[in-house]
């Protein structure tokens, strides 16, 4: 029997079609980890009642949500439309450039609501033993996106976001990742707006 000395982590998602609405996870998220923090706000009235000791007594739940982080991780290429979708602009569809390439555009619009498209996150826990954790958070959208590259090295991405309150769940099973295809720097390209909310043109080369 294998022991862990830190337990076993995974990831999956699925794009929700109604928003709120948890959904089955679709594919296993390519990242090298993931946190979860609990934001609970309880209201807890010191209403005094003539004892000695004031009993807390009555609690209302103010907010209860959760807040999530991607740990930096090479850039997915496969996974970035996904991503970009969290946060930039939801509904976003492919366009063929030729037999072998397609083009997403996630071209904002600022006087416009991006609609970003959100996602059901799952997480497993496996511990020593052989246990499992599994939970679940729905209405999961993205608040941050970062992009890092260095010469000689691969282009690396971060997210934070936010999320409904964690539910225990059961993991969805069966699922293959794609096999990962990761830009490096040497290869990649930054381009500069013309115009704010349009797709850049002018290739930043130093």
């Amino acid at each position: 029997m294998a022991n862990y000395n830190t337990p076993l982590r995974q990831y999956q998602w699925g794009k929700e079609t109604t928003k709120g609405a948890a959904v089955a996870a679709t594919t296993p998220i390519l990242a090298t980890g993931m946190s979860f923090t609990p934001k609970d706000t309880l209201l807890r009235p010191n209403i005094a009642r003539g004892y000695m000791m004031r009993g807390k007594g009555m609690e209302v739940p103010v907010e209860r949500w959760t807040e999530w982080a991607l740990a930096s991780t090479p850039l997915p290429y496969d996974q970035i439309c996904n991503w970009l979708s969290m946060a930039v602009k939801g509904g976003v569809t492919p366009v063929a450039e030729d037999t072998t390439a397609w083009k997403w555009t996630f071209n904002r619009t600022p006087g416009d609501l991006p609609a970003p498209d959100s996602w059901t996150l799952e997480r497993r826990i496996a511990a020593s033993g052989g246990d499992t954790i599994d939970n679940e958070w729905a209405y999961a959208l993205a608040r941050t996106l970062t992009f890092r590259g260095a010469p000689n090295g691969e282009v690396s991405f971060e997210a934070a976001g936010f999320a409904r309150r964690i539910q225990v769940s059961t993991m969805t099973g069966s699922l293959t990742a794609e096999t990962g295809k990761y830009p490096v720097h040497a290869r990649s390209h930054l381009y500069m707006d013309g115009a704010v909310g349009s797709i850049g043109t002018t290739l930043v080369s130093s």
